[in-house]
């Protein structure tokens, strides 16, 4: 690569192999292709413009024509019609005039894997969302993009994978339409998302791992129900507030991680005083009772003294200090491994492992104690 970091050191564009792939990075003060590329990056499979190291960031104006003729450059004489990835992250630098062109290019191609962030372009960037709409897209991440004036119809076939990362829906509908009209689904990250008006619903036949976190919580102290119809379900993370979920049979089910916060004063306001957080955490409690693995971090004060259902399953089991009680592992005669987070020192209050029931086929005690771990 000597001569790439030469072109690169003389305000040129680095062309570096990627292993199955070539990723372009654009040194944020060129001058344009070094002519010696062109055979190359004409063929290249991926098409990755993600790099720009912060401290280029703003890029001066000759910078900013040398960049904005680049993407120019790229998108027009790169004749590949399928690209294995498209990554982009629209920027204060992007000329947005050209960002007609640069749609019109792009929508020549298909493509295995987009990934576009829009969490620093403006309006008119958001256009670019028609590409996540072509029948051979696998792999889809979306950051920062306000969904709208989506297709009535679409169908996408071939979509597996989809992360999204501080998307902005308008309403409810767009999810359901999303999940259920991708017959191949088999992974879904949601996070930070918006603009639901009170329901997530989440349809697939075929999804075998499902993430979400911090949706709840970004809906501003209105009420959010999460529901949930995906019976193949391997995998399922909730990362959030507590609200009121829907959650059809997960007999499939083999790990959970339910990291659960109260989100008591919202759940109040909408079924009044009487209203017990418990009856949701233990809703999903239920629902993960027959997993290998669970991961539960929740307050003691929600599990204490309750009934929990049977996991008969269960081998291992990650929990906070304080949310690990005698109720609960009496309720787990296969665990294997016990694995105690944040725990701020260590004395006799685990004594109650020794009860009877508790710690039958425990074979493994691990501790994390200040970020170190004793096992």
């Amino acid at each position: 690569m000597g001569a790439a970091a030469e072109d690169w050191a003389c305000g040129g564009r680095e062309v570096a192999d990627e292993g199955g792939g070539w990723k372009v990075d654009d040194g944020g003060g060129g001058s344009g292709l070094a002519g010696r590329w062109k055979k190359v990056w004409t063929q290249v499979s991926v098409l990755d413009f993600t790099d720009v190291p912060e401290y280029y960031r703003p890029l001066c104006d000759e910078a900013k024509i040398c960049y904005n003729n680049f993407v120019d450059k790229v998108l027009v004489e790169n004749n590949t019609s399928y690209l294995q990835r498209f990554c982009y992250e629209f920027s204060c630098d992007d000329d947005s005039e050209r960002y007609e062109s640069w749609l019109n290019s792009a929508k020549r191609r298909e493509y295995f894997e987009i990934d576009l962030d829009f969490t620093l372009g403006g309006s008119r960037s958001h256009r670019f969302i028609e590409l996540i709409y072509g029948k051979r897209v696998t792999v889809l991440k979306l950051t920062g993009v306000k969904i709208c004036g989506t297709p009535e119809f679409f169908h996408l076939p071939c979509l597996k994978v989809v992360h999204l990362i501080k998307v902005k829906f308008n309403g409810n509908d767009y999810m359901k339409r999303l999940t259920s009209n991708c017959p191949s689904l088999r992974k879904f990250f949601i996070k930070e998302c918006t603009g639901l008006d009170d329901l997530l619903y989440v349809e697939s036949l075929t999804l075998k791992s499902l993430e979400i976190c911090d949706i709840v919580s970004q809906a501003l102290g209105r009420s959010l129900s999460i529901n949930i119809k995906a019976p193949n379900l391997e995998y399922l993370s909730f990362d959030d507030e507590v609200t009121h979920y829907m959650v059809d049979s997960l007999d499939l089910l083999t790990q959970a991680n339910l990291n659960l916060r109260d989100n008591f004063p919202v759940r109040v306001n909408e079924y009044g005083s009487n209203y017990d957080t418990y009856q949701d955490i233990n809703y999903l409690i239920n629902k993960a009772s027959k997993v290998d693995s669970l991961r539960l971090k929740t307050s003691e004060f929600f599990i204490n003294e309750r009934e929990l259902p049977t996991s008969g399953n269960l081998t291992r089991l990650e929990v906070k200090d304080d949310g690990c009680t005698y109720e609960l592992l009496k309720q787990t005669p296969k665990l294997k491994s016990l694995i105690f987070e944040e725990v701020e020192w260590i004395d006799d209050s685990l004594s109650y492992l020794a009860e009877d029931g508790c710690i039958s086929s425990l074979k493994h005690i691990t501790v994390f104690l200040d970020n170190v771990c004793q096992g």
